[in-house]
């Protein structure tokens, strides 16, 4: 792990914690922004540099950060005023000129819904909020079939990402998987 190891014009670390940075860290005396570049659509922004910490927010593929300090493992960004960090592999340091975040191509809710069995895309994956009548947990499923393999219970008040709709149906990104739902569920707005 580099949190054990010091690089050359690096400050000695001290002893690793469990809320220490890496000490191959390095801070930013200027805020650097950064893409996200992920192959599964979103990234986990989590509470501490380690793989098994809390997840604070995902942050949808493309979107702008700046980050505060950066590592050869871990990066410290804020993205929509949350701090926390993020694996520096899933970020693309490009000048700041050319950084452009995937824009929705108007401001309009799509209030219409496709037809059964013709899946609508979405340009820029939405976050949802799982909603929980009785207390219930969410079943996400293997496919968009109500008697299809649960693969995942989620509780309410948990969010993922969508990223197609279709009829009553939700495709959705959980624990870096794409699984499906019924969007009666989830609480979010379709903006394209």
């Amino acid at each position: 792990m580099t949190s054990f190891l010091t690089f050359p014009g690096d400050d000695p670390a001290p002893v690793a914690t469990k809320t220490a940075a890496p000490a191959s860290t390095a801070s930013v005396t200027d805020a650097v922004s950064a893409q996200v570049m992920t192959e599964q659509g979103s990234l986990n922004l989590r509470e501490f540099p380690r793989s098994d910490a809390k997840v604070l927010t995902t942050i949808p593929q493309y979107q702008i950060v700046s980050t505060s300090q950066r590592g050869t493992v871990w990066c410290q960004v804020t993205y929509g005023g949350v701090t926390g960090w993020v694996m520096t592999n899933f970020l693309s340091f490009t000048p700041s000129s050319s950084l452009q975040p995937a824009a929705p191509a108007d401001n309009k809710p799509d209030d219409g819904k496709p037809q059964s069995g013709q899946w609508k895309e979405l340009k820029t994956p939405v976050l949802a909020q799982v909603l929980s009548p009785n207390g219930k947990k969410l079943n996400l499923r293997a496919k968009n079939k109500k008697n299809a393999k649960v693969l995942f219970k989620v509780p309410g008040g948990e969010y993922l990402i969508v990223t197609a709709v279709s009829g009553d149906w939700c495709r959705v990104t959980y624990d870096n998987r794409e699984v499906y739902c019924m969007s009666q569920y989830l609480e979010y707005t379709l903006y394209e």
